[in-house]
């Protein structure tokens, strides 16, 4: 796919195919970061040719959940992390209880021998 740009600012898209709005930086950053002036480029876009609102859907859509996958996996690892640490603070208390309880049992013997 050969890109032709219709002046020095804008990139003519209207042979792009999926994968090409996929692998175009300015695509992603519309979809990601959308802004009044973008999504008014883009509508333009889509009305001069309507023949691509199939594939433009299809990367977006992709896009989109490419991000919900990534905040799944995200989340998912943070919950694993999360129950890591709490178990790590968790095994200290209960060494910590324990040796609380070993010392009184001990000072108990120790008054009980002096009684």
């Amino acid at each position: 796919m050969s890109l032709h740009f219709t002046n020095s600012l804008q990139m003519d898209y209207s042979n792009f195919k999926t994968e090409d709005f996929l692998a175009d930086e300015s695509f992603q950053d519309f979809v990601l970061h959308p802004e009044k002036e973008q999504n008014k480029f883009w509508d333009g876009f889509l009305k001069k040719h309507p023949e691509k609102k199939v594939e433009f859907r299809k990367a977006v859509q992709l896009i989109q959940n490419l991000i919900l996958i990534h905040q799944q996996v995200k989340k998912s690892e943070m919950e694993q992390d999360f129950a890591e640490m709490k178990q790590f603070i968790s095994k200290p208390k209960k060494r910590w209880k324990n040796r609380i309880k070993q010392k009184i049992r001990s000072a108990k013997r120790k008054l009980w021998k002096k009684i």
